[in-house]
């Protein structure tokens, strides 16, 4: 199933699946079943994908201020915006092609919910470029994922909701904040009742950002994003709970049901998440073949759960968290064992020894997935983690009583206190290992090559432990050496860079001079700390991959670096001129304008300063008013100026190409 989702995501043609299921055909007459078997399979992953894949909006849409009438599907929210997930089905109260859409709302306001219909006037726009700068982090890989080709950024006085109904997202939402607000409730600290808010309902919008860079930061970030951990605690709870059923002969085995009963409503309360789900698969197979005394195998339920998962959503195949959550328990099952020096009959040692051998399996099967996708390695991940895989049960189960003790009308000091002093404990224990040098290794960028020789060399050491076979171990040291070999070859990369990007409410001008980088700016000064924080995480994978300092910058004076220079509205690229039409600077007319900038603050007549400066090129950036920037375009062609208009491309220039 997964190779033919694999194979959707190359080509559409309905001629592959076509031949798949002959193929299947054939071998079925020729006695060939697991081929048939495997060739069936795939062309239903296909079939799949062409079944769930997403409705894209109208080109006639993009660009357009309209009324747009929509429905919620997902909310949210975040320390400054609100981001809702929307199907919109009108425009100026036509029905149109319904169409997934991403809704940035820049305000703090917890006042739509799934299930709400809501009306707005915006300009939609297409956020299938990729980005501005190489290696960008943005959002566009999550749309496409989520099956978003469309955003819409909304001012909170253009929205309001029409009418509400019930679905089954609003439900589990309001379960869980029924959940959240009896953790609000008790005596705890804020920051505890914050951190059992994600850590035990999934509900992350309070937590601390800096809290979560630490968790990042010594390899732990996998406790804060609900997985099989947290859903085995619940299973725990659940059947220390039940277990007085068992003094029932006949209906002892039963009690399997209800615990079954409550992981799936705690999965549903958490939103079904990929990890949720394959742990509730994995765990419910379990305790049904105990009901049926049946033995269960832990690899036919973990494929029984990758294929639920992939069934109803097959594009989560590429997201990280569905490989990291899925290749991180096939290598538990597959290292842990062979890494312990202790026999299962050694029951005591063998369960100790599992605190360490579980993580360093997890790690292995999930290195190369985490460096494709984040570029770092933590390097303090054994320690937190064993830590924490017995501190925080103790925190999570002492959390659901706590919740039964005040739904019941009981505030139990004491057990605050004590869930206080371990989140206290596991933030000091964060705080004091984050502080240490070389926590992580960052600026990780494999080539493919590498990739594919790392994940050979893993699939031969599992060969090699398992098989005890030589010819495996052989392979896994020639693979290992081949991935070393092909990561010797790395990218060049210009001498310096400088990019404009499209922000839709500024102007920002990006500089690389070897491995120093700042931002030139249109924005406030007031401003500069917040830019230099945002800007800095969305491109730290450029700095990271070019050598250069992971914090960007914010100038607005003059600056003198190797091949660029500032002076005033002047910015001088190697033998190129940038220059900033600003409506209240007079430009030199001696000098020779290669590129002129126009932006918001260029005034209201940017013609006149375009006409002073005779540049070679106009550039119109994004943030210009549309009427304004549209009547400066005409101006340039009846004129035979060559204008850019950076709504429909980025703008960059580059400087001496060398190989580092």
């Amino acid at each position: 199933m997964m190779a033919g989702i694999v194979i959707f995501s190359l080509s559409a043609s309905w001629l592959i699946p076509v031949l798949l299921l002959l193929s299947a055909l054939t071998a079925f007459f020729l006695h060939r079943h697991w081929l048939s078997f495997l060739l069936f399979f795939s062309s239903l992953g296909w079939i799949i994908s062409l079944a769930d894949r997403p409705a894209l909006p109208p080109d006639d849409i993009f660009e357009k201020k309209a009324f747009w009438a929509a429905d919620v599907t997902d909310s949210h929210l975040t320390s400054a915006a609100v981001r809702l997930t929307v199907t919109i089905s009108s425009c100026d109260s036509v029905s149109i092609s319904s169409f997934a859409c991403s809704v940035l709302i820049p305000a703090v306001a917890d006042r739509f919910r799934p299930g709400d219909r809501v009306l707005f006037r915006s300009r939609i726009v297409n956020p299938a470029y990729g980005g501005d700068l190489p290696d960008e982090n943005s959002f566009n890989p999550t749309f496409s994922l989520d099956g978003i080709y469309s955003q819409a950024y909304v001012s909170p006085d253009d929205i309001t909701v029409i009418s509400s109904h019930n679905t089954f997202r609003r439900t589990a939402l309001d379960l869980r904040d029924c959940l959240r607000d009896l953790i609000y409730r008790s005596s705890l600290c804020s920051g505890a009742a914050w951190f059992l808010s994600a850590t035990l309902l999934g509900d992350d919008n309070a937590l601390d950002p800096s809290l979560r860079q630490q968790f990042r930061e010594i390899g732990i970030a996998h406790y804060l994003a609900l997985s099989g951990f947290h859903v085995g605690i619940i299973a725990l709870i659940a059947s220390a709970a039940f277990f007085p059923l068992r003094i029932w002969s006949r209906f002892g085995r039963m009690r399997h049901i209800a615990v079954i009963a409550v992981i799936w409503l705690y999965a549903f309360v958490c939103g079904l998440s990929p990890s949720i789900v394959r742990a509730a698969v994995l765990i419910s197979i379990f305790l049904l073949a105990r009901i049926i005394q049946r033995q269960s195998s832990p690899y036919n339920s973990l494929c029984v759960a990758a294929v639920m998962i992939l069934a109803f959503s097959p594009r989560q195949l590429f997201a990280p968290g569905f490989q990291l959550s899925f290749c991180a328990v096939l290598s538990i099952l597959v290292f842990a064992p062979r890494f312990n020096p202790f026999p299962r009959r050694a029951s005591l040692k063998y369960k100790l020894m599992e605190f360490i051998t579980v993580p360093v399996a997890a790690m292995l099967g999930t290195c190369l997935i985490t460096v494709v996708h984040f570029h770092r390695i933590p390097l303090l991940f054994l320690i937190p983690n064993v830590i924490l895989a017995i501190m925080l049960p103790l925190l999570l189960s002492s959390a659901v009583i706590l919740m039964f003790s005040v739904a019941l009308g009981f505030q139990p000091d004491c057990l605050c206190r004590f869930i206080d002093f371990i989140y206290n404990s596991i933030i000091n224990l964060c705080a004091t290992m984050s502080s240490f040098e070389h926590t992580e290794i960052t600026g990780f960028f494999l080539p493919p090559m590498t990739v594919v020789f790392g994940a050979v060399a893993l699939f031969c050491l599992a060969l090699a432990l398992s098989l005890k076979r030589r010819i495996y171990v052989f392979l896994s040291c020639l693979s290992t050496a081949l991935a070393i070999f092909f990561s010797l070859f790395k990218e060049g990369f210009p001498e310096a860079e400088l990019f404009i990007t499209r922000q839709p409410a500024r102007t920002d001008i990006v500089i690389r001079d070897n491995n120093s980088a700042l931002i030139v700016t249109t924005a406030p000064r007031r401003y500069h700390s917040d830019i230099s924080a945002r800007l800095s995480r969305r491109y730290s994978d450029y700095l990271a991959r070019r050598g250069c300092s992971d914090s960007l910058i914010v100038t607005s004076d003059n600056f003198t670096l190797p091949s660029i220079h500032r002076r005033g509205s002047y910015i001088i690229f190697g033998n190129k001129i940038l220059s900033l039409a600003d409506a209240h600077t007079l430009l030199d007319s001696t000098i020779h304008i290669n590129y002129l900038l126009v932006t918001r603050q260029s005034g209201t007549a940017p013609w006149t300063v375009v006409t002073a400066a005779q540049p070679d090129t106009v550039i119109i950036s994004r943030d210009t008013p549309p009427l304004r920037a549209s009547r400066l375009i005409d101006s340039c062609r009846t004129h035979s100026i060559p204008a850019i208009h950076l709504i429909d491309a980025p703008f960059h220039l580059t400087l001496q190409y060398q190989a580092n």
